[in-house]
């Protein structure tokens, strides 16, 4: 899925992806989501050993 997808379905249901629509919690969903992609190089992985 990519950004355009992703943001598509928040602009659809923001209170179940961000707890509210917020401007402020789309830029926290956003940093977090680049975050992920710039420095996790097995996204399964990492969210497999997640909650530990």
């Amino acid at each position: 899925m990519n950004i355009f997808e992703i943001l598509e379905k928040i602009k659809q249901r923001a209170g179940m992806y961000l707890g509210a629509a917020s401007i402020v919690r789309l830029k926290s969903f956003l940093d977090g989501y680049y975050f992920l992609r710039e420095n996790v190089d097995n996204e399964e992985q990492f969210w497999n050993q997640f909650q530990q």
